[in-house]
């Protein structure tokens, strides 16, 4: 394994995956600051997002369907305002799972338009020089044996 060779890539690569995942647990906290609320520690709204997380983590369906949103509804209901909590549920799965989808769809078009791009250019490339080829050995004089 090429990683026990480079113990400083395991820690960059540790911090980057901590990085992310505190990334992911700050958007509960980025919702109920957007609701204009206050009141909770960001500590607080932290916490009980990574014990969200750690709870429905479990949940063997792609993204956690249905796990993630009740949690999120039993963990954060005390939190946020009856009112707000169904809003606050929405943009928080959106930001939390659906914009990964969809940036992942259009990279995924993006790198496939490109890909396509490319071996056609490299076909016509192909071409082109086939035919330059062809064009030089017409041009040149045939010789005959004597």
């Amino acid at each position: 394994l090429r990683l026990t060779n480079h113990p400083s890539h395991i820690i960059g690569m540790l911090m980057l995956a901590g990085l992310s995942l505190l990334g992911l647990m700050s958007i509960p906290v980025s919702v109920y600051h957007a609701f204009s609320m206050s009141g909770t520690p960001w500590h607080q709204l932290l916490t009980v997002s990574f014990l969200l997380f750690m709870s429905a983590s479990y949940t063997p369906l792609p993204g956690a369907s249905g796990a993630q949103e009740g949690g999120f509804l039993v963990f954060f209901r005390g939190l946020f305002t009856q009112g707000t909590i169904g809003l606050a549920l929405l943009v928080w799965r959106f930001f939390s799972y659906y914009l990964f989808l969809i940036v992942g769809a259009v990279m995924s078009i993006a790198g496939n338009l490109r890909s396509n791009h490319r071996q056609r250019n490299k076909e016509k490339a192909a071409a082109a020089q086939g035919e330059a080829e062809a064009a030089d050995a017409a041009q040149k004089p045939v010789e005959e044996d004597a």
